[in-house]
């Protein structure tokens, strides 16, 4: 798909939530196990962390700012600094 339709097609809402709830279903845990602090995990944990993982999408060079919460970052696409 084309960058630009598929940054239109974000926009609506419905077509969103369908492909989060995809990449929930079919590439999520693949990702998760191939970090080396989520590969050990029981089945059963990593289904609870693909319900309850926050997705976000960021601008590509958008600088966005996180407060800590204690929280995990895991970059799909695009790399995360943070500034201290």
């Amino acid at each position: 798909m084309l960058r630009n339709v598929l940054d239109i097609m974000l926009k609506n809402k419905s077509f969103r939530a369908q492909l989060d709830q995809t990449y929930r279903r079919r590439a999520l845990e693949n990702h998760l196990r191939g970090v080396p602090m989520f590969a050990d995990l029981s089945p059963d944990f990593i289904e609870h962390l693909k319900e309850s993982v926050e997705l976000q999408r960021f601008a590509p060079a958008r600088r966005s700012h996180f407060r800590r919460a204690g929280g995990q970052f895991l970059s799909r696409s695009n790399r995360l600094r943070e500034d201290l």
